[in-house]
């Protein structure tokens, strides 16, 4: 899958929202959520990143 269309499918899940013509943004409990949940898993399995603030190309 690529990155547009990650993009495009959290929009239709209502996990993104639009901010603009080319910048999406997450709801602030929707992160927090997210970033809960790797932290859970990272503990025990992989190592996650979170970017604020970036544009779509």
């Amino acid at each position: 899958m690529q990155g547009g269309d990650i993009i495009s499918s959290l929009l239709n899940a209502c996990l993104l929202e639009r901010d603009g013509e080319d910048c999406v943004k997450m709801h602030d409990v929707i992160r927090d959520m997210a970033l809960w949940i790797t932290r859970k898993f990272e503990a025990t399995e992989n190592t996650f990143s979170s970017q604020r603030n970036t544009q779509m190309p």
